[in-house]
């Protein structure tokens, strides 16, 4: 454990140094002058004026020495306290004994009004007596560093009187006075830091999904309506009832999972055609959950003329920046995107639905059991309606 370097205080040694230097002196020259003196009753009173000027003297002496050494520590602590309760962060002294903490010694003006207690009530508290029930293990953790090294910083929840939870920074470090260890920690409030912390948070949140919601229309609007972007909280309304659920790791599973939906496509109606198309699509999204997250999962379903697949990742996701490249850029490809093949997938599939963010990716495709006529596609896509 370290500790500051003491500085020794030697007023006392100053003060017995002045005393003994007078009092032998006065001795000295008194015994010199009362050498002279023949006269036994004269000798006996000049020893006793002797004997109480001595008294006198350095009673005196030691008044002013004592007086000014008692004014010197009274300036000292009045600066002490100007500066201890001129602070605007709290601060708390305590002292430490074999890493645990005692109670409080003193808490400065801006603890008494920030957390509600007295002077009074202070002393009878720790500092862990302060902390909120769920951080006291770090609380304890950081003390025991405190002691192990001499000083720590943390952040950590105070608890106020009243209740209020105050969240604060707190720096502490140790001092040896005398045969005993004490702790001084500061407490810095942090609340405004943490709410700006916290709107950065939200606006960069808010940011993206604006980045998202411009994407999504404008990806919407180029592919027709056939590319359709959206939050990850929306893919549980994609995935209903599937009749069909299987996990996919390997190649052998992706060969199981392509039989598995084209035997259900052909017992849906689809033809040939139509299944090998959507084969192809699924080829690409169960490669693109296999090759760039490990494993995915299988689900199939039918919904109204549409058979529909979806397959889930667990990945990284694909990056905001880069779905335009995704959705729209023949051939494009990155690993941290798993965007290999969408252009193909959009090209097959009549519907395309994806959901991406740090959790994972999700990707619906979907496809008619009768394909649509170019008349009736053409016509479709000129009044919006199908």
């Amino acid at each position: 454990m370290r500790y500051p370097a003491e500085k020794r205080d030697y007023s006392a040694v100053r003060i017995a140094l002045v005393y003994a230097l007078v009092a032998t002196l006065w001795i000295f020259l008194s015994d010199l002058l009362l050498s002279g003196v023949t006269n036994a009753r004269l000798l006996i009173s000049l020893s006793v004026v002797k004997g109480l000027g001595f008294v006198l003297i350095t009673a005196g002496l030691l008044y002013v020495l004592v007086q000014r050494a008692i004014n010197r520590i009274l300036h000292t602590e009045a600066q002490v306290a100007l500066i201890f309760d001129s602070v605007n962060d709290a601060i708390l002294l305590f002292y430490l004994e074999d890493g645990r903490p005692g109670r409080f010694i003193a808490g400065n003006q801006a603890a008494v009004e920030r957390l509600g207690y007295t002077p009074a009530q202070f002393r009878r508290m720790q500092p862990t007596d302060l902390i909120a029930p769920d951080l006291q293990v770090e609380a304890r953790t950081a003390i025991r560093e405190l002691w192990d090294k001499g000083d720590v910083v943390y952040e950590t929840c105070q608890i106020a009187k009243d209740g209020r939870e105050i969240p604060v920074e707190i720096s502490s470090r140790t001092v040896k006075v005398g045969d005993k260890v004490m702790g001084v920690a500061i407490a810095r409030d942090i609340a405004e830091r943490k709410r700006a912390e916290t709107e950065r948070r939200e606006q960069a949140v808010e940011a993206e999904r604006d980045k998202r919601r411009f994407y999504r229309e404008t990806i919407l609007a180029v592919t027709e309506g056939k590319f359709e972007i959206a939050d990850p909280a929306d893919v549980r309304d994609w995935i209903r009832d599937p009749e069909i659920s299987i996990d996919v790791s390997a190649s052998y599973d992706m060969a199981e999972a392509r039989h598995a939906v084209t035997t259900y496509c052909r017992e849906a109606g689809m033809d040939e055609n139509s299944i090998r198309e959507f084969e192809l699509a699924l080829g690409e999204a169960l490669g693109n959950a296999v090759k760039h997250a490990g494993e995915g999962r299988l689900h199939v379903g039918k919904s109204d003329d549409s058979v529909w697949v979806a397959v889930v990742d667990h990945g990284k996701g694909i990056d905001t920046f880069i779905l335009p490249k995704v959705a729209l850029l023949a051939g494009f490809t990155t690993k941290a995107s798993l965007g290999l093949g969408y252009t193909l997938i959009l090209r097959v599939c009549d519907h395309v639905k994806l959901a991406t963010g740090p959790e994972g990716t999700t990707v619906v495709i979907e496809k008619l059991v009768k394909p649509e006529s170019e008349f009736d596609r053409r016509l479709s896509s000129f009044t919006g309606v199908e």
